[in-house]
């Protein structure tokens, strides 16, 4: 609608199919190649490049806040309260897909950190927390080995998926892979 509003500029709509970062990750390639000059369309297929390789991959300590949100039933929130499970989900190609249920929270950010380095390489890696630094900061730990810690990109979520979420105790991360083609986008001239 703010594009049709302003027919005079020369604005493009884009699905990211991310959240948090995830888009964040698009935004700052779009802004690269712009600051390189390139045109409105170059922007564009930079970005479509990336969009098909950014994984968002979350731990959650409770599947309260997303039943009451309504992206799952009571009876699957009340199942895994019961047998206390903690989901690791992730958002790939604009759905929320499982990756897999594990029975304690040091589990599922061991988990997170393997699913991420089974990813492949990374070009670019955020850690988010939701008012969670020291658990952030454990998997960052935990990533180290696989991508340096100097340019993890540190930080708390925002407040859109905080509010999905829940607050407090879940971990987020957004990488990058590189592609195993070995097509990776055009970060430098």
């Amino acid at each position: 609608m703010a594009a049709a509003s302003l027919p005079e500029l020369p604005i493009r709509v884009m699905d990211s199919q991310q959240l948090s970062m995830g888009l964040g990750w698009q935004a700052i390639i779009a802004a690269r190649a712009a600051q390189r000059g390139l045109s409105l369309d170059k922007v564009c297929q930079e970005m479509e490049r990336v969009t098909g390789r950014v994984r968002a991959v979350a731990a959650l300590p409770s599947l309260w806040y997303v039943q009451r949100g309504g992206r799952i039933g009571k009876a699957t929130a009340l199942l895994g309260t019961a047998l206390n499970m903690k989901p690791l989900v992730q958002v790939l190609h604009g759905e929320v897909l499982p990756v897999a249920n594990v029975r304690t929270w040091h589990k599922a950010l061991k988990r997170l950190a393997e699913y991420i380095i089974a990813a492949g390489p990374s070009v670019e890696l955020a850690v988010l927390n939701a008012a969670n630094p020291q658990d952030g900061e454990v998997l960052a730990d935990l990533l180290k080995d696989y991508f340096p810690r100097e340019r993890m990109l540190m930080g708390e979520a925002g407040a859109t998926i905080t509010t999905h979420l829940g607050p407090g105790q879940w971990v987020f991360a957004v990488c990058w892979p590189s592609s195993k083609s070995g097509c990776q986008p055009d970060l430098q001239d």
